[in-house]
């Protein structure tokens, strides 16, 4: 991992910007940073949502988002870079306390990219929406 951190290769040699998203296509990577001249460092997390995006819009018209025994009803896949940057701004997805944040969240039009049904979730927004899942 350190390796990736440094943008670094196993021989040493620096990887390129593509490289690096092709990497993080698995998930969020660290990018560590170093400016030397003003002695600042930075860590970049970066993730390719592209694909996450894809398949929430093929959920999205595929269905109303229903498990097979309607049981469970999924509205929702947030790439881990977006929850990090939530928590980052105080927004904790997983403290129940916090969920009719994320309700408003996922009822606005700028977050439709992460709806994976229809339907407005923050009229019940103590319902168990909100189980997270680390499933690709």
């Amino acid at each position: 991992m350190d390796d990736i951190l440094r943008k670094k290769g196993p021989r040493g040699q620096v990887l390129s910007n593509s490289a690096i998203t092709r990497i993080a296509s698995n998930g969020p990577v660290d990018v560590f940073h170093e400016d030397k001249s003003e002695g600042k460092s930075i860590i970049e997390t970066i993730q390719d949502v592209e694909p996450i995006l894809k398949a929430n819009v093929e959920e999205y018209k595929s269905g109303d988002g229903y498990s097979q025994s309607r049981e469970l009803k999924k509205v929702a896949s947030i790439p881990l870079v977006e929850v990090h940057r939530l928590m980052q701004r105080g927004i904790n997805i997983f403290d129940k306390n916090d969920w009719p944040k994320i309700a408003a969240k996922l009822d606005d039009p700028d977050w439709l990219k992460y709806r994976t049904s229809p339907g407005k979730i923050s009229r019940r927004p103590n319902r168990e929406y909100f189980r997270a899942s680390t499933r690709r």
